[in-house]
């Protein structure tokens, strides 16, 4: 019986190395000088280990995060809603893959795809939340449905978002002090660990 006939492109899944509960609980217990059995009735040990163990869960989950071509594409077209046209696409494009490539990001590609598998998921993977207008393509906004098509980009997005933090964190902190003058380095990394540590439960990187 067939319950689909779409065609929603491939699937990357990446297989990481095993999380040991094991080891986990006895690096744990040396690092805070404690014994296993105060895990079982010191409640404020115990939640701070699973707070601990849930992060390294968020952070391993991030890190084997393969980002697909509509990653890419969905945050080209919210970076520039007004529009862009086709080839403009692919050249931005290439300049995204090679920076999450330097970053050690993993791709679904090991090479940089050809301008055919981009257009392709501009045409059919994504065809739903952007329209074409004179070969720019822009977010699908009409009445009722912006809201999801933009949420439904915003989805492809996220998935890479987390190689380019220190890189917003560095920009915004020159933007919001910029008087046409050099910032000092101290100042800039101060604002950038200030950022990393107001969003550090916003986005599970690691340190």
């Amino acid at each position: 019986m067939v319950y689909c006939t779409d065609n929603y492109g491939k699937a990357f899944v990446r297989y990481c190395e095993p999380i040991s509960l094991k080891d986990r609980i006895e690096k744990f217990i040396a690092v805070n000088g404690r014994r296993q059995k105060d895990l079982l009735i010191d409640k404020k040990l115990k939640k701070q280990f699973i707070k601990e163990l849930s992060r390294e869960f968020s952070v391993t989950l991030t890190e084997n995060t393969v980002i697909m071509a509509t990653s890419i594409i969905s945050s080209l077209i919210l970076a520039f809603r007004k529009g862009l046209e086709e080839d403009t696409i692919c050249r931005w494009y290439q300049y995204v893959f090679q920076r999450i490539v330097e970053k050690k990001g993993l791709m679904s590609a090991q090479h940089l795809p050809s301008k055919n598998v981009i257009k392709q998921s501009l045409r059919s993977y994504l065809t739903k939340f952007i329209d074409v207008k004179r070969n720019m393509y822009e977010p699908n906004v009409t009445p009722n449905k912006d809201y999801k098509n933009i949420l439904m980009l915003g989805y492809y997005r996220n998935v890479l978002v987390h190689h380019f933090l220190l890189d917003s964190y560095t920009v915004l902190s020159i933007m919001s002090k910029w008087n046409n003058q050099p910032q000092p380095k101290k100042v800039v990394w101060e604002d950038v660990s200030f950022l990393s540590h107001i969003f550090q439960h916003e986005f599970m990187v690691r340190n």
